[in-house]
C-alpha cells in the first residue's frame, strides 16, 4: 500500500503546509492523506493555503462551500472538518456525520479520532474509507457516554472497543 499520513492540531498553523501538500502530490501522488482540523484550525489552514482569510463565523456558516473549495485545490487529501456535524470532503464527494454527541467537544477527542484513522490506514484502508469509518466509530462510541457533555478520551476508546 501507499504511504498514509494524518495531520491534526498544530500542523494547521505550520507556515510550510502548502508546500508539504504540493511535495506529497508530486513525490507520492498515491499517498493517503487525511486532515482533521476543527473550525479554528481550518480557518488557519485556509489562510495558509491562500484560499482566503475567513472568520470562524464565516466558516461555521458555510462549512460545505469552504470544504469544497479546499478539496478542489487539494484533491489528493481527505478533509475531516470536526464539529457538531463532522464534514468529510474528498474527491468522490461530501459525507456528513450526525452521530457525534457534545461530549466529543473535549480535549483529546480529536487525538482519538486521529488514532482511529491512523490505525485504519495502517490496515490498508483508503484515506476516504479510513476517514469515514473513523468518524463513524468515534460518533457511535460517543453514544455510550454516561453524560452527553463529558467523556474522557480513555472512555471513548473503551466505548469504541465495544462496537
Amino acid at each position: 500500500k501507499t504511504a498514509g499520513l494524518v495531520l491534526d492540531a498544530d500542523m494547521f498553523y505550520f507556515d510550510g503546509i502548502m508546500q508539504l501538500f504540493d511535495a506529497f502530490a508530486e513525490k507520492c501522488p498515491d499517498a493517503r492523506i487525511v486532515l482533521t482540523p476543527h473550525p479554528k484550525e481550518f480557518q488557519s489552514l485556509m489562510n495558509l493555503c491562500a484560499l482566503g482569510d475567513y472568520t470562524i463565523q464565516q466558516i461555521a456558516g458555510g462549512r460545505l462551500s469552504y470544504v469544497k473549495k479546499f478539496t478542489a485545490r487539494f484533491p489528493h487529501t481527505v478533509l475531516v472538518l470536526k464539529g457538531a456535524n463532522t464534514v468529510i470532503s474528498c474527491r468522490s464527494g461530501i459525507f456528513i456525520s450526525t452521530e457525534g454527541r457534545p461530549c466529543l467537544a473535549k480535549a483529546g477527542s480529536g487525538d482519538v479520532l486521529a488514532g482511529f484513522i491512523c490505525a485504519l490506514l495502517a490496515q490498508g484502508y483508503s484515506a476516504e474509507e479510513a476517514a469515514v469509518t473513523g468518524v463513524l466509530a468515534q460518533g457511535c462510541a460517543s453514544q455510550h457516554a454516561e453524560s452527553s457533555y463529558s467523556m474522557t478520551p480513555l472512555k471513548l476508546i473503551e466505548s469504541a472497543a465495544r462496537l
